[in-house]
């Protein structure tokens, strides 16, 4: 697949020495749990990379999965045009699915997101809130 094309194109945050040197950055890491790529009609070629929160978790086998990245062309560019939350009910607190933040909702809908084409799967998420798991099989 064409993860490739992603390599660093997506998450370095430039700042100034005096920024950093100010207030430095400190970011938790994500695991990356699998990669879908799509054909959509408006994007072409479009990947959602689906990861882990920043929590601060020491066992990355408790880690769950917590966003999906929706990342296409634009302009030439890679960018991310949309993000996936996992949507919990409030009342029992269960994940039941996806809960879409898309940049320009008239171009994406996160249910068509277009002609599935392949997954890569690189780490098995925990399945402790018992939706990681499943999303991590499917194919999709």
């Amino acid at each position: 697949m064409a993860i490739e094309d992603l390599d660093e194109s997506l998450g370095i945050l430039q700042r100034n020495e005096l920024d950093q040197e100010d207030n430095p950055t400190t970011y938790q890491p994500r695991h990356l749990y699998k990669l879908s790529a799509y054909k959509n009609q408006i994007y072409g070629d479009i990947w959602v990379a689906y990861a882990s929160s920043t929590a601060t978790e020491t066992d990355p086998n408790a880690y769950t999965i917590f966003e999906a990245f929706i990342v296409g062309k634009v302009e030439d560019e890679l960018k991310v045009i949309g993000t996936m939350m996992r949507h919990k009910n409030r009342s029992t607190m269960k994940v039941e699915g996806w809960k879409a933040s898309i940049y320009n909702p008239s171009d994406l809908d996160i249910k068509k997101l277009g002609e599935f084409v392949a997954t890569e799967r690189y780490f098995e998420p925990s399945n402790r809130d018992n939706f990681s798991l499943e999303e991590y099989l499917k194919d999709k």
